[in-house]
């Protein structure tokens, strides 16, 4: 009985409904992801179109989504269950989706360094990054290839699905040399892509804080008797890069003693803030001191500055009781 219940099941998974069936079920899961794929491609022709105007922002968040939706579709791909259709009706496709998927990895890759990445720091080779460039565009049309492949090895199953059409590159003559050659130089050239350095110092705070009703354009900030001044220092990117290797630093200088230098580093991205803490200082009650404030990046370029007076307030001496108390 064990024999023929083998048999049976063996004879059923080898028949024309059953590959029918298997076809089928694949074509039904395999086209949503060609249509997303689609997608990718009409945000990839869209962003050849308008790169070269694009803000920094813009054009980094749209390489970095192309990359991980072709990324997202793969691996949705490859989780297919199987069984797949037989004879390697499949293998096409997923040759397609892999592709694709290091075309645009490539191409990101090389446009991001041409620019100098996200810090603008330095900038690659134009001639490498448009060799680059039309490589991705000659791994996209051999991606066209492999998925029109799959799809008439598929419909020539037991099952005859179609799959959607998936097509990249309808013009093979935007990658080649001549006009990769041509987007680089737009996108080096670009005014809007060009790395900006631009810090400010937006706000001080202390630590005693500053009494109230001190610290105006005329008179300097007061504190309450310390020994220990701490400061946070509050820092925005007003360019178009990330920061990195910010570095953060206050001299105090204090009549009659020597100067003093506390600094910290910290990472600022494009357009944000970060509030750096600061060692502290070391001072002295009844002390004034001139801060000198300044937040340079790595580079050198769009450091920002500020300086204010502050006072520590003295000791006070807590007074005698009266006489003849107990």
């Amino acid at each position: 009985m064990a024999l023929a219940v083998g048999v049976a099941g063996q004879v059923e998974a080898t028949s024309g409904s059953y590959w029918r069936t298997v076809d089928r079920g694949f074509a039904a899961l395999a086209g949503p992801l060609a249509q997303a794929s689609g997608r990718s491609a009409a945000v990839l022709s869209s962003f050849l179109a308008g790169a070269p105007g694009m803000d920094r922002e813009t054009f980094f968040a749209t390489l970095d989504r192309l990359a991980a939706d072709t990324a997202t579709t793969l691996r949705r791909f490859a989780g297919i269950v199987p069984p797949w259709p037989g004879h390697g009706a499949a293998a096409g496709c997923v040759a397609a989706m892999d592709e694709r998927g290091r075309a645009v990895a490539s191409l990101r890759q090389a446009l991001e360094g041409v620019l100098g990445g996200r810090s603008g720091t330095g900038g690659g080779d134009e001639a490498a990054a448009a060799g680059a460039m039309a490589g991705a565009g000659a791994t996209l049309v051999s991606a066209d290839v492999s998925w029109a492949s799959c799809r008439l090895a598929l419909h020539r199953t037991p099952g005859h699905p179609w799959l959607p059409a998936s097509v990249w590159v309808t013009d093979p003559g935007a990658w080649s040399a001549a006009s990769a050659g041509a987007f680089v130089a737009a996108v080096v050239g670009s005014p809007t892509l060009a790395a900006v350095h631009r810090l400010s110092v937006t706000a001080v705070s202390t630590e005693p804080p500053s009494l109230a009703g001190t610290g105006s354009s005329q008179a300097p900030a007061v504190v309450a008797p310390t020994t220990a001044l701490r400061l946070v220092v509050v820092v925005d990117d007003e360019g178009n890069v990330d920061e990195p290797g910010l570095v953060v630093s206050v001299v105090a200088d204090s009549p009659g003693g020597p100067p003093q230098t506390v600094r910290a580093t910290a990472a600022l991205g494009a357009g944000g803030a970060v509030a750096v803490d600061l060692p502290p200082l070391r001072v002295t009650p009844g002390s004034s001191l001139t801060l000198q404030v300044s937040a340079v990046p790595a580079t050198g370029q769009g450091a920002a500055s500020t300086s204010f007076a502050l006072v520590v307030a003295a000791a006070t001496t807590p007074g005698a009781g009266p006489a003849g108390a107990a």
